[in-house]
């Protein structure tokens, strides 16, 4: 009794499955699709199918198929009500994944919206509006902006500098510079600004905690502004008149010593600074703000090999060496005993230089591996170029020529035995700034002040008396 049972069961069961649906309906409360088959006489469901369910079985087959009409392992019937709903499903999955898409777009948008104001700042000259956009203390566009200025590989890499402090931006908008980001804590600090530059500028508002936490200063200004970087070599406004003078920086790793010597070039009217490689960066945001706004003022070359510096100044320069120790310090270091293995190197060493104006050989000559030009010398060579023999002048009693080449080193190390092989390869000189015995030495960049500002007399005095002789001669 209990086979013939199975048995009928069994038949019913191939027979439920083996025609196709006579009638089917949807049940919209349980989103599933029932189906019902008939023989005769109505039977109750046997199995309820959603397609979350029909998808699984696809995938247990090893089938991923969205689309039931390209489905290559199943035919695709119009009229089944299944995978129609899996193919209408699919569309509304893209549609609502489309429109919430666009909801957040539009959400974003109108956030942004909210944070954009308008104010009017009046002072005594005339009333200006501003818009700007105001960044919460969790926006972090800020500190990723501030944090690219202040790592050089990706300030070379955007191209872009920090200047803080209203005296400084201005500086660099005189100059001529592009401001491409503007950051602010009041907006009562814009109306120090030149305002013709303002209207092109994106402008954000930030908390003053906020630019504390990434200012090097203890007490902000409240003004930070994102600058383009000036292209290597480039000057943005040249004085009306320069001087044939090159300020070569050597191993100045102190942003302020750097800053300095910037600006007193600037001053002095140098045609450039250079600053070889192991130099503090020209272009950090503590040395421009000790170069108060000189870097747009002056051509400024980083990142030199000493193989490469000759290419960017005249090769009939004079090299001076500024040495700020005392001069029996200076003559205790040098090695006269071996003067004669000096006269040979230079009787051996060929002098190899060009103008200052060919641009063919500057094409990427910061962009050397400095290593490599700082091992073809020696450990022995180096330790003999360090006691080099040069002559030693007081800055007073300097012979100046047409053209100069004043090196400068750093407080602590001096210049470097690249240096002063060059200076003995060409002929140059040690110059001093003479004091008292109390004082070990002086600073970098007051004792290139002070040396610069002699060459600058001296070419004064000369081109007076070379004017003064060509009237003689005329008359």
């Amino acid at each position: 009794m209990a086979a013939s049972m199975k048995t009928c069961i069994s038949s019913c069961f191939i027979t439920l499955f083996k025609f196709k649906p006579h009638a089917c309906y949807f049940n919209l409360s349980h989103n599933v699709i029932c189906r019902s088959y008939a023989r005769g006489v109505r039977r109750r469901v046997e199995n309820m199918l959603t397609p979350e369910m029909e998808r699984e079985k696809l995938a247990e087959k090893g089938i991923s198929v969205k689309d039931p009409s390209q489905n290559p392992y199943l035919s695709y019937i119009p009229t089944d009500p299944v995978q129609t709903n899996i193919k209408n499903s699919n569309k509304e999955k893209i549609r609502i994944k489309n429109s919430k898409d666009e909801d957040q777009m539009t959400v974003e948008k109108i956030k942004r919206q909210n944070k954009i104001f308008e104010s009017e700042v009046k002072n005594t000259k005339s009333s200006s509006k501003y818009q700007y956009e105001k960044l919460d203390d969790g926006d972090k566009r800020f500190g990723k902006t501030i944090l690219a200025a202040k790592s050089k590989p990706q300030r070379e890499e955007k191209k872009i500098i920090l200047l803080e402090g209203h005296r400084l931006i201005n500086d660099g908008l005189k100059a001529g510079g592009v401001m491409k980001q503007l950051y602010f804590s009041d907006i009562k600090l814009l109306s120090d600004l030149r305002q013709e530059s303002l209207s092109t500028t994106p402008l954000y508002k930030i908390t003053y905690k906020q630019l504390k936490i990434w200012s090097d200063t203890q007490s902000p200004s409240g003004l930070m502004a994102i600058f383009e970087k000036p292209n290597q070599g480039q000057a943005l406004r040249l004085p009306d008149e320069s001087l044939p003078v090159t300020l070569i920086c050597d191993r100045v790793r102190d942003p302020g010593n750097m800053g300095t010597l910037i600006r007193t070039a600037a001053a002095v009217g140098c045609q450039a600074v250079m600053a070889v490689k192991g130099c503090v960066d020209a272009w950090e945001p503590k040395v421009l703000r000790a170069g108060m706004g000189c870097h747009f003022n002056i051509p400024i070359y980083t990142g030199l090999n000493w193989d490469t510096v000759s290419n960017y100044f005249n090769s009939s320069s004079q090299i001076f060496i500024a040495d700020t120790r005392q001069s029996h310090r200076i003559t205790r270091g040098l090695d006269e005993k071996n003067a004669d293995l000096f006269l040979d190197l230079a009787e051996d060493a060929t002098i190899e230089g060009s103008d200052v104006n060919t641009d063919e050989h500057r094409e990427d000559d910061h962009d050397e591996d400095g290593d490599e030009s700082q091992d073809r010398m020696t450990k022995s060579m180096k330790k003999l170029y360090k006691k080099t023999p040069l002559p030693i002048t007081s800055y007073d009693k300097l012979d100046v020529g047409s053209n100069v080449a004043l090196i400068i080193g750093g407080e602590t190390e001096g210049v470097s035995p690249e240096a002063k092989k060059m200076a003995f390869d060409r002929f140059g000189q040690i110059v001093t700034v003479p004091m008292t015995t109390v004082v070990n030495s002086l600073n970098t960049s007051i004792a290139a002040g002070v040396i610069l500002y002699e060459i600058k007399r001296q070419m004064g005095l000369n081109h007076v008396n070379d004017q003064q002789q060509n009237i003689l001669h005329r008359e």
